[in-house]
């Protein structure tokens, strides 16, 4: 098969959707199929090749709502002109709301080969701001080949059940080769580096210093929670200027402080191998986030054997199902633009009751390790993607 993609940001940009589509794509390269990444133009980016997947990028931002920006003249345009002029066997657009897949949509109907959506949660279905562009969305739907969605219960599913769209649900997930063969040694090795003792709870959360991942309340949490002494990581890039780094570290100073040193809170931007290794280490992994679709996160904690906490946002609630219930679910409540908030004191609790048992933890360990290993590798996934890709493109008439 010859194979666009087409993501908002891609490698050497991080995050999840980078992750979902790298992963996918170069798993694809090495069945021995083409594929191309269509994106933005990174300035880091030194090659237009990466692992076998052909690159193409464009100088062009935002979305129907906010505008659509060129910071090129006629770059629109050359991504109209390259899509509906290239010989693809089927075209994957990942999430809607931003420019790869909102630029396309006034010529979804020339394009001559079948095309897949995968939504990616549609993060603000109930902004106000957004109610025109989801009122006349299905209407493009209804012209897609295919749709790819990561859950059966997020509220995406339900905007294609109302709408009577069809979909599969192909999961996220992490990488064998990564934590396949990791082993105990990595986490006493990390544990040395940061001077953390091998009895001392570990708690982990990441995430890009984005103010929507759920750091002040992870935070906050820790602080209230009655476990004695303990080590929080926070580990997070940031992506620009306006982010929650300096707001992290003034309250993981405070939390110190009021702790009287029994509790440590460490910010950190570390390399992935070291990430890995925290969350082997980590006894816990606590996510508070504010708005997620299907968090790779949460798969790479159970990948890691680590248990989790975390808020009821996206689709977590359906992965504590998937993983044999190797996780808690924090209930809380959305506001008017979608964002999930949690209370600290309901987290904290949560805390509390995971680090209580220890033989329960180890219990929760096994079971979410064997969950990732039987059906959460992205070998497993990327074979679904081809299939699912092989039987659009097999059915397909124009």
């Amino acid at each position: 098969m010859n194979i666009l993609h087409t993501v908002e940001f891609y490698y050497p940009s991080k995050g999840g959707s980078q992750e979902v589509i790298k992963q996918i794509s170069e798993r694809l390269v090495q069945k021995g199929h083409s594929v191309t990444v269509a994106t933005t133009y990174d300035p880091q980016r030194k090659s237009l090749s990466h692992n076998g997947v052909t690159i193409e990028q464009f100088h062009i931002t935002g979305n129907r709502v906010r505008g659509l920006h060129e910071e090129k003249q006629g770059e629109i345009e050359r991504y109209r002109n390259f899509v509906l002029n290239s010989q693809f066997d089927v075209m994957m657009n990942y999430a809607a709301q931003q420019w790869t897949f909102d630029t396309l949509l006034p010529i979804i109907d020339n394009i001559r080969f079948p095309q897949i959506l995968a939504p990616c949660g549609f993060s603000w279905l109930h902004d106000t701001n957004y109610r025109e562009y989801y009122t006349t969305l299905p209407m493009y739907l209804k012209q897609y080949s295919g749709h790819i969605l990561h859950s059966s219960s997020y509220q995406d599913s339900e905007f294609y059940r109302n709408n009577a769209i069809p979909f599969v649900v192909l999961p996220n997930g992490a990488a064998a080769e990564e934590f396949q063969n990791i082993d105990t040694q990595a986490s006493i090795v990390f544990r040395k580096k940061y001077g953390i003792p091998p009895d001392i709870p570990l708690l982990i959360t990441i995430g890009s210093h984005t103010g929507l991942k759920g750091h002040r309340l992870v935070i906050e949490a820790f602080r209230r929670a009655n476990i004695g002494k303990a080590v929080l990581l926070v580990i997070g890039n940031t992506l620009d200027k306006h982010n929650c780094l300096w707001d992290c570290r003034r309250r993981a100073w405070r939390t110190i402080l009021s702790s009287y040193g029994q509790k440590k809170v460490y910010i950190l931007d570390i390399p992935r191998q070291e990430t890995i290794q925290a969350l082997k280490a980590a006894d816990l992994f606590v996510f508070g986030s504010n708005i997620e679709c299907s968090p790779i996160v949460i798969f790479e904690a159970i990948a890691a054997g680590t248990p989790f906490i975390a808020t009821d946002v996206g689709n977590c609630r359906e992965i504590a199902e998937w993983t044999h219930n190797a996780g808690i679910i924090v209930e809380g409540q959305k506001n008017e633009h979608g964002l999930f908030f949690a209370s600290r004191s309901d987290f904290a609790s949560a805390i509390e009751k995971m680090l209580s048992n220890t033989e329960y933890l180890k219990q929760l360990s096994i079971q979410a390790r064997a969950a990732w290993q039987q059906n959460f590798t992205w070998e497993i996934i990327a074979d679904k993607y081809e299939k699912f890709y092989d039987d659009i493109i097999k059915s397909y008439k124009r």
